[in-house]
């Protein structure tokens, strides 16, 4: 199946691996290769885009009943192709665990031969969310601890970001959150674009940051705790 094929085929409407939580109650919730009800991220930086579509689509149905969101983003010029797993708030080492999930991804990662150098490549950006969840507070990670959170109706037009490994800006506006500029050199956490929905996240490896969409439930209880 070809990434047009998956889309026309109803990609809003079939299931996905859960995958976010809600810094708030300090409940700890953590990954065991078990699907959650919350939401997932998946990125694919490769030279291949249908093959991509077509092997993770063998693994996404029937995971859960969250609609899956996709988008495609070209990248010019040369890059180091990857997947990237993103699930309980934690940036996952798929290829060390040995969870099912895991182990899919793994050899998905082999079967596309990431990492690799691939010029020209295509950013494929598979995420779900549970409807149940409204969208209210972007958390900021640095290392997979937080280090920042910040109300959706904040108007931040820049908030620096400094790590080890670099310097980002990022903004709040409209509901959203973006990165504004990066000191990587592959610029793909820019490229992205504004995340506004629960479970929607915006990574930087070079840098080891992540900006994650959170939120409650609608009946007013706090949704999964860090």
């Amino acid at each position: 199946m070809n990434r047009r094929t998956f889309l026309k085929s109803g990609a809003s409407a079939i299931g996905g691996m859960a995958l976010f939580s809600l810094p708030g109650r300090r409940q700890v919730i953590a990954y065991s290769g078990q699907v959650a009800e919350t939401g997932f991220t998946i990125e694919v930086l490769t030279g291949d885009a249908d093959k991509a579509v077509e092997l993770l689509s063998g693994i996404i149905p029937g995971i859960s009943a969250s609609p899956i969101h996709f988008s495609e983003h070209i990248l010019p010029g040369k890059y180091v192709g990857d997947l990237i797993f993103v699930n309980n708030n934690s940036l996952v080492n798929y290829r060390q665990r040995r969870d099912e999930i895991s182990r899919k991804l793994a050899k998905i990662s082999e079967q596309l031969r990431l990492p690799s150098n691939v010029t020209g490549p295509k950013l494929l950006v598979f995420s779900a969310g549970n409807n149940n969840i409204k969208p209210k507070a972007a958390s900021l990670f640095i290392d997979n601890q937080l280090v920042e959170r910040f109300e959706l109706n904040d108007n931040i037009k820049e908030y620096i970001i400094k790590t080890n490994s670099g310097e980002m800006a990022m903004a709040i506006e409209d509901d959203s959150a973006r990165i504004l500029s990066s000191s990587c050199r592959h610029g793909t956490c820019v490229r992205t674009g504004p995340v506004r929905r629960a479970g929607q996240n915006i990574v930087c490896i070079p840098n080891r940051v992540r900006l994650s969409i959170e939120g409650y439930r609608r009946d007013g209880i706090d949704a999964v705790s860090q």
